[in-house]
């Protein structure tokens, strides 16, 4: 069961880190990023500290909990 749950981890990861690229450009360089299916990425300072934070948290557990033994095995 740890290995769905780490999957799920690096999923969030992913997308919480395209989630704050995405805050930087439209906050600082004017980009309307995903205007055209409707939603726009947030450009409040609020979204863009949740985005890294959620990032960074998922990234620590997924790194410290779900990486591998020195002897290479899983």
């Amino acid at each position: 069961m740890k290995d769905p749950l780490m999957m799920l981890l690096q999923i969030i990861d992913a997308v919480c880190a395209i989630g704050f690229v995405g805050w930087i450009l439209n906050r600082f360089f004017g980009f309307s990023m995903g205007s055209k299916a409707g939603v726009v990425i947030p450009t409040e300072w609020q979204a863009g500290v949740s985005f890294i934070v959620v990032a960074a948290v998922c990234f620590g557990i997924v790194h410290f909990f779900g990486g591998t033994k020195k002897d290479g095995s899983q």
